[in-house]
């Protein structure tokens, strides 16, 4: 129910008026207020207070003020009949007598005779001053006076009064009737304070007083209603004139005019409110207009009262309150005489808008399917408008519907598109579809296009220049892209950092540097176009300038860099050697970044590390990869303790994103390369031969540490190796060893073994690796043996050039010597050295490459010198790859070749497999795979193989047989006929580790290989010691301690 604003009654008081008064007014209302009080009927005392009394009182009053004064004589020998004591009244009853016009004043002289024998001096006082006025010289000027205030001329009886008195008269009676005079000349306010001080005689003269009351009361009343009426319609003086109105009906709501200042007053309040709603209209102060509004109701001329009622509907559809707007409508459209037409409009259109406000909703919450239904509404409503169906079209497209999106717009009048509104509308919709070059066709076609269509057509086309640009840029076409480029007239902030980078791929670095340059006072750019210039100037060899444009940017406090920013920063001053700029951003950036999952912070952590690894800092490295673990999501708080750190260097079973897996790897590089690692272990060989001379069986126990030193890996070990050939067995295979053919062996027998000790050492930091050690001490030879080797990469290709000298240890022979059972001599002992060269591919997918060359020359103790080359390679591809799982097929072929063929075992050969012409290829198949505690390979090999050799010298050195043994000489040039086979081989090998706990683990293994005329048999089982904790991934291939002559 709407309320609103009564017209104000005698009963309202200032209820509804009271808001609309200022201060003055109401002041104003406190004066009049008392003023009716010294009004009202009051005596010298209670028990003087009776109606009578005050109606005659009222009745002297009113007649004494039309000049009537034997009537208000009258009513005051009334007064004094009720209370003949009351000395005020007789002085009432004198004045009037004295004021009667005519000569003859028989009564005169007893009423002042009476007054003055009283005891109140005043009276006395103010009684012979009435009795002077019936002397001829007063009465009758007095009768002209009161004339001209009859007539109204206020002027000239004040002129009267002053010519009489010299001012105001002295008697009370005369007084109020000079200060009503005074009340309408300027001294206005003078007379106003005389009044009220003669109103507050009431107490003690009540005559006086209510006749003084009764004039400031009338005088002020009239001007509230002649200022009242006259501003009322005055805007500007509307407010006051509404509290003049206000207060005259609050003082006298029975008077006459009170009609005329209600109706007024009504007016004037109806034009406030009204103005006042506009105002809080117009400064969207809606809930205050509203109020206003409200107010200017009741007070509304029936002619405008639907107007008001049409300013609410407004306002309450401007705060979206559509259901009290459409009610308010309905209640103001819905009289006889009212426009059905008009409220059809106007409900209409607020249903229109309310629908516009549940589809902003509805888009806001991201509900499509409701913004599609209103929407819709909206349109069968109003009907369509460009803006209306793009916004429809943007909704399907939202939920994927291109074709209904675009069939808003194909499947209507195709004419309306020639206009620049619709074909705006349609652009944008088939820009949203993906079909940019249809919104340039069709925007290009319209007519009369608008600023903001050529704005948008404009950046349709220079996307469509960027997008072909890109295009170029992504094939490599760098030139092409840039040409691209410069046709756009526009040259955006983001276009010339698109040309800066494109240039910097190009030959013309100067132009990219021109293209930074042009950057350096974008503030989103600035601090990436100085990091790229600098790299740039720095790639063009001017080192000055790349270090100037990095203090430049670095020391200006405006320019904060992202994390991945400073590694760039930390990557050009690395390469400009200046560390410890490096170290002050490493040092401050690190402070700021907090412990959060985060790709850039990973990265700069694990830059750090490698930073900090590469100037031997491995524990500030470590500390770096715990952090980097941290940002990388691979730990969900900092890893302080190294089992905690190592286990989450474990690796997944599937395929991890490359920044996690390199983290991974990189750390344990480290933390294992700052590992101590013992490893002991046994193995045992048996390679089938002769007994004697080549069944070679062997048992080998071997000790390795492994422990960080000068930025790589000090191995320090220690083999014990036995080797038993077995016995030698007279009959025919023993004319093959020593001289025994020429000679005989006598005594035949006797057994072939050794037993021995080495000692050796290796270093490897990735680059530069060497070691050196001894073949078995207690051997009869035993040599110095190690190698130098220097690894570099040459575009995708890992290279390593090596130079050796290494034993051969494929027999005792060959080993460590072995003696002439005929001669008691000794031979053998063969050491080869070489160089060599090889190469490796290897991108972790498709196909993986592995080949070697290499070239030697091989000397004996009483053995023939030999050369050998060799050249060999391997192809593979990983049919299985997962972090902790491998299937690799290979295939392997090899190409070896031999000056002489000294494998024989009599005096003078070597004792190793020495053909003179291979060839050779296999086939292998090899599976490995670990979990968290186990690791294994299992590998199968099918091969074959072809070799040759010309012919065999017996005994290949001249003088191999003592004279006493009077040789034949077809026995010292005896060459073995020449011998070419192909033959098939095969091999299975396997190894097996397990992790004990965070320091042991175990292992063992085992392979077998076979070929015509070749049985090689071996067995390995082994411990490996961690001195710090290490619980991560174990090894994948399992690392096999081989003896150190296998090197």
């Amino acid at each position: 129910m709407i309320t609103g604003l009564s017209i104000p009654s005698k009963k309202r008081g200032d209820g509804f008026y009271g808001p609309l008064l200022s201060v003055p007014a109401r002041a104003g209302l406190t004066v009049l207020t008392a003023a009716l009080v010294l009004c009202a009927p009051v005596s010298a005392g209670a028990a003087d207070a009776k109606p009578d009394a005050a109606q005659l009182i009222d009745r002297v009053i009113n007649a004494h003020r039309a000049g009537h004064f034997q009537q208000a004589s009258d009513a005051v020998d009334a007064l004094i009949a009720l209370r003949p004591a009351r000395a005020d009244y007789r002085l009432e009853k004198l004045r009037l007598t004295a004021l009667t016009p005519g000569e003859n004043k028989p009564g005169l002289s007893p009423q002042l005779e009476i007054l003055c024998s009283s005891n109140d001096g005043r009276v006395c006082e103010q009684a012979r001053f009435v009795a002077q006025l019936t002397q001829p010289r007063y009465a009758e000027r007095l009768r002209r006076i009161f004339a001209l205030e009859k007539d109204g001329k206020y002027a000239e009886a004040l002129a009267g009064y002053d010519a009489l008195f010299g001012g105001a008269p002295g008697e009370n009676g005369l007084m109020v009737r000079y200060w009503r005079n005074m009340l309408h000349t300027p001294r206005v306010k003078d007379a106003e304070a005389a009044l009220a001080l003669l109103a507050g005689t009431a107490p003690t003269d009540p005559l006086i007083g209510r006749r003084a009351a009764f004039e400031l009361k009338t005088f002020r009343l009239n001007r509230l209603s002649v200022n009242g009426l006259r501003d009322i319609v005055n805007p500007k003086k509307r407010q006051r004139a509404a509290e003049d109105l206000s207060l005259a009906l609050l003082t006298a709501p029975e008077d006459s005019r009170a009609k005329t200042w209600r109706k007024a007053l009504d007016e004037g309040i109806f034009r406030i409110a009204v103005e006042k709603a506009r105002d809080a209209v117009k400064a969207r102060e809606l809930a205050q207009a509203e109020s206003w509004y409200l107010r200017a109701l009741p007070a509304a001329p029936a002619a405008r009262k639907t107007g008001v009622m049409l300013d609410l509907a407004d306002i309450a559809r401007q705060k979206g309150e559509y259901g009290k707007a459409g009610k308010l409508v309905e209640r103001a459209l819905s009289g006889k005489n009212s426009s059905a037409e008009l409220r059809r409009e106007k409900l209409d259109a607020i249903y229109a808008e309310e629908l516009a406000s549940l589809a902003n909703i509805y888009e806001k919450n991201g509900n499509r399917p409701l913004l599609i239904y209103v929407l819709r509404k909206q349109i069968n409503l109003v009907g369509e408008t460009p803006v209306l169906v793009r916004r429809l079209a943007q909704a399907y497209l939202a939920e994927g519907d291109k074709t209904r999106a675009l069939a808003l717009f194909e499947s209507g009048d195709k004419k309306r598109l020639a206009s620049a509104a619709w074909a705006y509308a349609y652009a944008v919709t088939l820009y949203g579809a993906e079909k940019p070059d249809d919104a340039i066709d069709v925007l290009t076609k319209a007519e009369g296009k608008r600023p903001e269509h050529l704005a948008f057509l404009e950046r349709l086309i220079t996307e469509r220049t960027i997008r072909t640009a890109k295009a170029r840029a992504n094939r490599g076409e760098w030139q092409q892209a840039l040409k691209e480029l410069n046709t756009l007239t526009t040259a955006t902030p983001d276009i010339t950092s698109l040309r800066a980078d494109w240039a910097s791929r190009t030959p013309d670095k100067e132009e990219a540097l021109r293209q930074y340059r042009r950057l350096f006072d974008e503030p989103q750019f600035t601090v990436e176009a100085h990091l790229s210039a600098a790299a740039i100037a720095l790639e063009l060899g001017r080192a000055d300038d790349a270090a100037g444009l990095l203090d430049t940017m670095t020391s200006d406090p405006r320019n904060r860099m992202t994390i991945a920013q400073v590694r760039k920063a930390v990557a050009t001053y690395g390469k400009l050697g200046r560390t410890a700029k490096v170290r002050d951003l490493y040092k401050t950036y690190s402070q700021n970044i907090p412990a959060a999952v985060n790709r850039d912070y990973a990265l700069f952590n694990r830059d750090k590390a490698a930073w900090l690894q590469e100037r031997g800092d491995t524990e500030g490295a470590l500390t770096a990869y715990r952090q980097a673990f941290v940002n990388a999501g691979l730990t969900a708080a900092y890893p302080a303790d190294d089992r905690d750190f190592t286990r989450a260097m474990l690796s997944p079973d599937t395929e991890d994103d490359w920044m996690r897996s390199a983290l991974r790897l990189h750390s344990s590089l480290l933390y294992q390369n700052d590992n101590v690692i013992v490893t002991t272990g046994y193995r045992k060989v048996h390679d089938e031969g002769t007994p004697g001379y080549s069944d070679t069986r062997a048992d080998i126990g071997m000790v390795q540490m492994m422990m960080p030193a000068k930025g790589g890996t000090l191995t320090i070990r220690s083999d014990t190796v036995r080797y038993d050939m077995g016995e030698l067995v007279p009959g025919e295979w023993e004319s093959m060893t020593g001289t025994c053919f020429s000679g005989g062996c006598n005594p035949a027998g006797g057994k072939t073994r050794a037993t021995g000790s080495l000692i050796a050492a290796a270093w490897d930091n990735g680059v530069w690796a060497f070691d050196i050690g001894t073949t078995p001490i207690g051997f009869h030879y035993t040599d110095i043996t190690g190698a130098l080797s220097y690894s570099f990469n040459w575009g995708d290709t890992s290279l390593t050039a090596e130079a050796y000298r290494r034993a051969k240890d494929a027999s005792l022979l060959a080993y460590g010597g072995q003696r002439d059972p005929a001669t008691g001599k000794w031979w053998g002992g063969v050491r080869r050295t070489g160089v060599s060269l090889s190469a490796s591919r290897d991108d972790g997918t498709g196909i993986g490459l592995w080949g070697k060359i290499s070239a030697e020359t091989i000397r004996g103790r009483n053995v023939a010198d030999n050369t050998s080359w060799q050249a060999m390679g391997t192809a593979y591809t990983r049919l299985i790859s997962k972090p902790n799982h491998e299937f690799t097929p290979s295939f392997f072929v090899m190409l070896w070749g031999f000056d002489k063929d000294l494998s024989g075992y009599t005096f003078g050969q070597g004792g190793y497999y020495s053909p003179q012409r291979y060839v050779g290829f296999n086939i292998s198949l090899n599976d490995t795979g670990r979990t968290e505690n186990w690791t294994w390979r299992v590998t199968a090999t099918a091969g074959r193989s072809y070799a040759k050799t010309e012919g065999i010298a017996r005994y290949p050195l001249p003088g191999s047989i003592p004279a006493w043994q009077k040789p034949n000489m077809s026995d010292l040039t005896s060459v073995s006929s020449t011998s070419a086979d192909w033959s098939n081989s095969w091999s299975v090998q396997a190894n097996l580790e397990r992790r004990l706990g965070s320091h042991v683990s175990v292992g063992a293994a085992a392979g077998i290989s076979r070929a015509p005329d070749y049985n090689y048999r071996w067995g390995l089982v082994y411990l490996r010691w961690y001195m710090r904790s290490w619980e991560g991934n174990l090894p994948m291939p399992v690392p096999l301690l081989v003896p150190y002559s296998e090197r």
